[in-house]
C-alpha cells in the first residue's frame, strides 16, 4: 500500500492537545504542505494564520463562538 492511502486510512481525529507549544520547523513544514495543495486555476485562495498567544486565541474562539455556521 503507498504511504498516502496509509496515511489517509491510519487516520483519527484528536480531541484533547498538550499544553506545549508545536517547534516552529513542524508549523512551517505543515503550512508549506499546506501551499502546495491544488485549487482552481492555481488561485490559491488560503490564508494561513498561526496565532500561538494564549489571549489572542481567547479572542478569536470567543468571536467565532458568536459566527454561526
Amino acid at each position: 500500500m503507498n504511504s498516502v492511502l496509509e496515511s489517509i486510512l491510519k487516520r483519527r481525529s484528536v480531541r484533547s492537545y498538550e499544553p506545549k507549544p508545536i517547534p516552529k520547523n513542524i508549523l512551517e513544514t505543515i503550512i508549506e504542505a499546506g501551499n502546495q495543495v491544488p485549487s482552481a486555476m492555481n488561485s490559491q485562495p488560503w490564508r494561513f494564520v498561526v496565532i500561538e498567544d494564549k489571549a489572542t486565541k481567547k479572542k478569536f474562539d470567543d468571536i467565532l463562538n458568536l459566527v454561526e455556521i
